[in-house]
């Protein structure tokens, strides 16, 4: 690294019930994830555990992993958060000048942080950076490699959001400027859609890239593939999503984008139709399941 300092990586490690039944055989479990942290070529870190009121066994596997690291912060909640809070509640209590989120069913190479780092380190236009993705049924063979390339104008890297925002996992769970997450919306908000609210506004913060070196998986089965959590009461009760499902997101991300000094008057208007058609989107994937269902 160029910089002779070393800056602190905080990382965020939200788990509930993270010992649980394994979905499918490519699953990986919690003792490997968090081998995955502590074992990183880039020292320098906090690990910031936020053990979400676990009821089998993760909180004894977690203790016996990190007993002797003196970088782990764990804290054990006495009641359930929805899942949105505890996310938050790790970045609430991280003090690095980056961070990263990393779930109980991903895992990410031992020199993740330190080649992400030295990307950002030396690239101050981006506001995050990752390593080349893949999700946990297709590492073993290396198909479907995810790598986005968001070195562009504030429009153009929105724009290419709304053409990959499914597969967004990656730069959510990349690792992320301090100062650019402090400026956007608090997660505990619980809105629908909070990751891809966050990858978006830090897009209009800054760049992106997946850089080259390292690998990050991604668990197929957990919070990490569903970070909306669509089930939750709090979502059933919004009357407002059965109209506007991506209400919050419209409303945060139209409000930037018009309010940004680097994107023209018409391409406002485009972006901002981009981001309502997501509901209309959302309705016809929503109508082809109900169909689906019925025929089968």
């Amino acid at each position: 690294m160029k910089n002779k300092k070393t800056p602190l990586v905080s990382i965020g490690f939200p788990v509930h019930n993270g010992n649980s039944i394994k979905k499918n055989k490519f699953c990986i479990n919690i003792s490997e994830s968090l081998k995955s942290i502590l074992n990183q070529s880039y020292s320098n870190i906090e690990i910031i555990i936020s053990d979400n009121a676990s009821t089998d066994g993760t909180s004894e596997i977690i203790k016996n992993l990190c007993k002797n690291d003196s970088r782990v912060k764990y804290f054990k909640q006495p009641k359930i958060l929805p899942s949105v809070e505890n996310f938050n509640f790790v970045f609430n209590k991280s003090s690095g000048e980056y961070f990263k989120w990393s779930c109980h069913d991903d895992c990410i190479s031992e020199n993740f942080i330190e080649e992400n780092l030295q990307f950002l380190e030396n690239n101050s236009e981006f506001s995050f950076s990752s390593s080349p993705c893949f999700f946990d049924y297709n590492f073993t063979n290396k198909k479907n490699k995810l790598k986005f390339n968001f070195d562009l104008s504030t429009f153009e890297r929105i724009k290419n959001f709304h053409k990959i925002s499914s597969f967004c996992h990656s730069l959510f769970y990349g690792l992320i400027r301090k100062k650019n997450l402090d400026k956007t919306t608090d997660f505990s908000k619980n809105y629908w859609a909070m990751d891809w609210i966050i990858v978006l506004e830090l897009l209009l913060e800054g760049k992106f890239k997946t850089i080259d070196n390292g690998h990050i998986i991604i668990g197929s089965g957990g919070a990490s593939s569903n970070v909306m959590y669509t089930s939750s009461v709090a979502y059933n009760n919004k009357k407002i999503y059965y109209f506007i499902p991506f209400y919050e997101l419209n409303l945060i991300i139209i409000g930037k984008i018009f309010k940004s000094k680097t994107i023209r008057y018409l391409e406002k208007f485009l972006l901002s139709y981009l981001s309502i058609k997501l509901n209309a989107s959302y309705f016809r994937k929503k109508l082809k399941k109900t169909l689906e269902k019925y025929n089968s």
